[in-house]
């Protein structure tokens, strides 16, 4: 291929700056290019360059552009405008400031694609200007666009240091098939990536055996999904969000290939192969019928790494050329995409969030796999620095250790894994010394795992986390340490330890605050496990379907161990609790927690106790100025009956010899629900799977406002 490039010499007779009612300060030229800086209240900004002499719908730009000093922005679009002032663009919701942002603006991109309609694009000779535009607020100081780099070329002459292949469909000829010219990528990388789904995914064998036997699909956690034969997806796959998703991950063709990797079946490769094929016949080589999940950002990056698996075992396997030619082509456009920041974490009302960690880890495998792409270096290079990015915001550090700030156990495990994913990455490959850094929150990420996880390898379901629910088989021989930790930064407290009569016991205590992400109505619940049963639980999470009447429940205050107000509003924004320890001595403890999450009313709760001793003395109290009632609730797990002695509880079990004690706050008024669902309330649910619940016993408390209201949880021989 012969370059068409022509690097344009930025000028300020090319440039123009717009904004509806607010000032432009004008142009200023800088070493890094030029600047447009924006004042006032128009609302909506730009900064365009005008391509006088390549108004093609096939016209490729390459621009380097960055915005800055802007108060807030509601999104950022860049593109061209055509001479009937349409706006060809990829818009970004969540954009960064202060950083360069490298893109390709191609009508054949499907970042721009999924902007502008999947087969529209501008009539011919009709560009005429590239924009960059800004809706937004500018800082008192004024917020600026600058535009460093414009690079423009024909799409059907790209140059040789940009892409293998631009074209769609991929012909052949552009591709030199053959064993020297792609390389597989190296054993160190191959393991990496399969120990992370494997550990993530620990099913995988029996799964991709079931579908192998059943012809159905087979996700951990889901009812198997029936396939009739003479359908091109699964009917059942559109039943839910999450099904959606997995369809479009390629999940199940990632479960086969970790089945191949650990048995070289070949015949896992067989439908593995298909499913991909298929995917990129119904939602690449056309429009998708399902846009959205099609192209969900998390699926999207999940996918990738798929696609990446399957290339190296093609090189291996040695696949046929049109195939593979089609999964490179694949491979490629994906790059882009998760490369482009109008598709940064682009289903996602924040920037930062677990999703673009997904995106950053498969654009920087990309390099690993397939080095031959011009752009993967790049790739590795936008990917890495915003996965940093990622990591320090979602990152909540109390001395040796670091919890994810997303609210959920279950999500710091996976956040865990994702961070050993991408050390790991760089740990094999030519930058090993970009690393360290990565594997020192590692570490820190998994002192937190350790410091929640149960004896028996389970863990509190606090926010969107599945339960691993009790059960006969909960092992119970353990010996814990007399000790209270808090984590006042995160919003933790675990205290744990041993009876007098040699139980082991943890008790755990959230007020997660610094983000709302996967977030419950959850603040100072607690969950309480001893000797191998989870006595009183968080039920966990449902579905992502929020207004789903379960959903909503299992996120809600009333399905919780605190204190809820019936008629309040529950706001799950960052900040609005703490937990704190307030003095820990050779014999007892105490801890304090607050939360203002009910407008009007603040919510405070106290714990304290021996240590050692299985007692945990509670004082809660509500400050509102609606004198109406509150409610305690208390959630007993599974394989556990809550039942009432006088003005005690007692939570026994018949996988258990021990029991649990509760004396409740003197003159109350409790009952007791239990799988409760008349069509008016929901309670006593717990849901250890994806639209899975389990009836259990949930303790329901009229308790005052205004006053302490004092009670007791003890452990029992």
């Amino acid at each position: 291929m012969s370059s068409a490039v022509r690097q344009l010499s930025l000028a300020k007779s090319d440039l123009s700056a717009d904004s509806a009612t607010g000032r432009f300060h004008g142009l200023q030229e800088t070493d890094n290019g030029l600047n447009a800086t924006f004042v006032g209240d128009a609302n909506s900004y730009a900064l365009g360059y005008r391509l006088k002499a390549y108004q093609d719908e096939k016209t490729v730009v390459r621009l380097t552009f960055q915005v800055n000093g802007w108060d807030s922005i509601n999104y950022l679009a860049f593109g061209w405008r055509d001479n009937k002032n349409r706006f060809w663009h990829i818009k970004s919701t969540n954009p960064v400031q202060g950083f360069d942002i490298n893109e390709t603006i191609s009508s054949k991109h499907i970042a721009f694609r999924l902007t502008n309609g999947w087969d529209d694009k501008p009539d011919a000779d009709a560009l005429d200007r590239v924009e960059v535009f800004v809706r937004g607020t500018p800082s008192t100081k004024g917020g600026e666009i600058r535009i460093s780099a414009v690079d423009v070329f024909n799409h059907d002459s790209p140059p040789d240091d940009l892409s293998v292949n631009l074209e769609d469909p991929c012909p052949l000829s552009q591709i030199k098939w053959s064993d020297a010219t792609f390389a597989r990528a190296s054993q160190g990388i191959r393991d990496v990536v399969h120990r992370y789904f494997v550990e993530a995914y620990a099913s995988f064998q029996s799964d991709a055996d079931h579908f192998m036997q059943t012809g159905k699909l087979s996700f951990a956690g889901i009812e198997p999904i029936a396939w009739p034969i003479h359908s091109n997806v699964p009917p059942s796959v559109w039943d839910y969000s999450t099904t959606r998703y997995l369809w479009h991950s390629l999940h199940m063709p990632q479960i086969l290939i970790a089945a191949y990797t650990d048995t070289h079946g070949t015949q896992y490769l067989y439908p593995a192969r298909e499913l991909t094929d298929r995917w990129i016949t119904e939602n690449l080589a056309k429009q998708s019928e399902d846009l959205r999940y099609a192209w969900y950002d998390h699926g999207t990056a999940m996918r990738l790494i798929t696609m990446l698996q399957l290339w190296d075992i093609g090189l291996a396997e040695k696949f046929d050329a049109r195939f593979m030619s089609r999964l490179l082509h694949a491979i490629e456009l994906h790059g882009q995409l998760l490369a482009s920041e109008g598709f940064y974490v682009r289903n996602m009302t924040t920037r930062y969030h677990n999703h673009g960690i997904f995106q950053d880890v498969a654009l920087m495998l990309v390099r690993e796999y397939v080095p031959e792409l011009a752009l993967a270096g790049e790739w590795r290079d936008i990917a890495l620095s915003r996965l940093r990015e990622q990591l320090r915001h979602l990152s909540v550090q109390d001395g040796p250790v670091t919890t994810n700030a997303e609210n959920s156990f279950g999500y710091h495990k996976g956040f865990e894994g994702l961070c050993n994913l991408a050390s790991g990455v760089l740990s094999v490959s030519e930058d090993k010394d970009t690393g360290k850094d990565l594997i020192d929150l590692c570490h820190d990420l998994a002192n937190f795992t350790d410091l929640v996880t149960y004896p028996d390898g389970r863990g509190p379901s606090y926010g969107d986390s599945f339960r691993m629910v009790n059960s006969s088989l909960a092992q119970a021989d353990f010996s814990y340490e007399n000790k209270v930790t808090v984590l006042p930064n995160a919003g933790f407290a675990v205290i744990s330890g041993n009876t007098e009569g040699g139980i082991p016991y943890q008790f755990s205590m959230v007020a997660p605050s610094k983000t709302s992400i996967h977030k419950h109505a959850d603040n100072l619940s607690f969950s309480l496990w001893a000797a191998g049963v989870e006595w009183l639980i968080d039920p966990g999470f449902y579905t992502h379907h929020y207004d789903e009447p379960f959903t909503a429940y299992a996120r809600g205050p009333l399905a919780h161990n605190a204190i809820a107000l019936p008629d309040g509003e529950y706001a799950i924004e960052p900040g609005l609790a703490y937990l704190r320890l307030m003095s820990d001595t050779p014999d007892r403890f105490e801890i304090h927690g607050q939360h203002d999450a009910y407008e009007g009313a603040r919510i405070s709760r106290k714990v304290e106790g021996v240590h050692g001793s299985g007692r945990f003395e509670i004082t809660d109290k509500v400050e509102a100025d609606d004198k109406s009632g509150a409610l305690l609730m208390l959630h007993a797990g599974e394989e556990v009956s809550a039942e009432f002695i006088d003005q005690k509880l007692r939570l026994s079990s018949s996988i258990s010899d021990i029991s649990v004690t509760i004396n409740l706050p003197a003159g109350v008024n409790c009952n007791v629900a239990r799988g409760l669902d008349d069509g008016e309330r929901i309670l006593g649910w717990s849901f250890p799977s994806f639209g899975v619940r389990v009836p259990i016993d949930t303790v329901q408390c009229e308790v005052p406002t205004n006053q302490s209201v004092n009670w007791e949880v003890s452990i029992r021989n």
